[in-house]
């Protein structure tokens, strides 16, 4: 999925929580996060990617992101107690 289909579902969908990868092909994870969190405010949005060195908790704030999983940890965490606590 590419920037423009996850603002399209998003905008059919209104999710409760959007796990976005940062590396999307074309418009990245953190620019997309902040379209996301302009069509549905109400949604929680999880960034995770395999590359962590440039996730700071500056750019989590200024793209509205609530958090940020490395992809390694994926598998062992609880995205849904994640998606509950972080909250807007």
């Amino acid at each position: 999925m590419d920037a423009g289909q996850a603002l399209a579902a998003t905008m059919r969908e209104h999710p409760d929580g959007i796990l976005l990868d940062i590396n999307l092909p074309g418009r990245d994870g953190f620019a997309t996060a902040v379209a996301l969190a302009d069509v549905c405010p109400s949604a929680r949005i999880v960034l995770t990617s395999a590359s962590v060195g440039h996730v700071t908790a500056e750019a989590l704030r200024e793209c509205s992101a609530d958090a940020f999983v490395p992809k390694e940890k994926l598998a062992l965490t609880d995205l849904g107690d994640l998606f509950r606590r972080s909250g807007r």
